[in-house]
């Protein structure tokens, strides 16, 4: 199930490289397979094309606290959290406030 997702948003985001929602779905895609590690630059690519994809932020963050990038995690939350506030997207907004509470 989860290659086929994988497989499915690779094609996409190698199809259409501008593609933002094709990024930030394989990433999503590999985060929820445990592929964490593939999941960051997915992400990341994501935010590259759109900066104020606040649920790409929050979720790149989790997965550099996953991967143990606890300072990237910090500041990947501080960019997203002032992004999501200003938009009013306030679910990733309270996602990444807990998770920097929880990060100290």
């Amino acid at each position: 199930m989860d290659d086929a997702r994988i497989e499915q948003f690779k094609k996409m985001a190698e199809a259409d490289p501008e593609n933002e929602l094709g990024h930030f779905s394989l990433g999503k895609a590999y985060f929820d397979a445990g592929r964490v590690g593939d999941a960051i630059p997915c992400f990341e690519r994501a935010i590259d094309l759109n900066a104020q994809n606040s649920k790409a932020y929050a979720m790149l963050a989790q997965a550099q606290v996953k991967t143990g990038d606890k300072s990237a995690a910090i500041s990947t939350l501080r960019i997203g959290f002032d992004v999501a506030h200003s938009r009013g997207d306030m679910m990733p907004r309270n996602e990444m406030a807990a998770l920097m509470k929880e990060l100290g």
